[in-house]
């Protein structure tokens, strides 16, 4: 318990230095372009803020509904068509409300609390995938029909979630830039029963009323994301989830360690997360969550 105080009390201090120093710079983010006309990545002007991946299937998903819903402004068009390397402004606004902010009552948000967009979510999607992609696959075509009889009372809906997706026809880049209906069946032919039941889930909640699916990113993440149901240890977390996670594990390990020095706890601590977090983080991950408090264990 004492630990636990004392991690509160640092943190809080950082909290408090950090609102202080947020209060003087504006919170902004922009996008930058990883792979050309591929793949991006959104980030703040802020430290200690996550990341996040999104693909140009992403953009274009999000621009069709921005336009759907807002006009478009003639100041705009640029912003629009140029997805690149700016500061958010109407679309952009737009896209921190579905995508960026954890707390805000956003469409993507209700759906998905840990936010498929999250870096380290994306890092973890993108390597359970390729262990189901070099793995040899059966015929397409007859896995299609299997996937929709698989509910038989809901495979109207289902056939209907898969012809929507099948007619976006959108690549995802994180995962071998493969479209969203061969992701589906590569990971259902690598599927058990109960990973199957999961995935047929992950389609249904892939709705967002009776017209409309999620993005593409969010589509095959959670579809990938099914194959972990058996192991919800190695299930993807966003970078504030470990951190939370962390603190836990260290306070538990301080209470049965009261006795031991800072430089002891502090090996057997790290010790602990490699263990505990094997095939899931490696050591520089490991560094990278901790480095800002777990020098200042007591």
């Amino acid at each position: 318990m004492k630990l636990l105080l004392i991690l509160v009390v640092i943190l809080s201090i950082i909290g408090m230095v950090y609102l202080i120093f947020k209060h003087f710079m504006k919170l902004r983010y922009s996008i930058k372009s990883i792979i050309p006309n591929q793949q991006y990545i959104i980030q703040s002007s802020l430290p200690f803020q996550s990341s996040y991946i999104i693909d140009q299937s992403d953009i274009n998903y999000y621009k069709r509904i921005f336009l759907d819903e807002r006009p478009l402004v003639q100041n705009d068009n640029q912003l629009l068509n140029d997805p690149r390397n700016y500061q958010f402004d109407n679309f952009d606004n737009y896209l921190v409300d579905e995508i960026v902010k954890p707390n805000k009552e956003s469409v993507l948000n209700k759906r998905d609390q840990q936010n498929v967009h999250d870096t380290e979510v994306q890092k973890v999607i993108k390597e359970e995938y390729k262990k189901i992609s070099d793995q040899t696959h059966t015929n397409r075509g007859n896995m299609i029909n299997e996937i929709i009889n698989h509910n038989p009372q809901r495979s109207n809906e289902i056939r209907d979630i898969i012809s929507k997706i099948n007619e976006r026809n959108s690549t995802v880049y994180n995962l071998n830039r493969e479209n969203e209906v061969t992701v589906l069946c590569k990971t259902w032919d690598s599927a058990n029963e109960l990973v199957k039941d999961d995935i047929i889930n992950a389609l249904l909640d892939s709705k967002k009323g009776e017209q409309e699916i999620y993005c593409p990113t969010g589509v095959v993440s959670r579809i990938v994301e099914s194959t972990l149901i058996e192991n919800p240890e190695k299930m993807p977390k966003p970078r504030s989830l470990y951190k939370e996670e962390m603190l836990a594990k260290a306070s538990l390990l301080k209470d049965k360690n009261p006795d031991m020095n800072k430089d002891q706890f502090k090996s057997l601590l790290l010790d602990t997360y490699q263990q505990d977090y094997n095939g899931v983080l490696n050591k520089d991950e490991i560094h990278t969550h901790t480095k800002d408090w777990i020098d200042y264990i007591d």
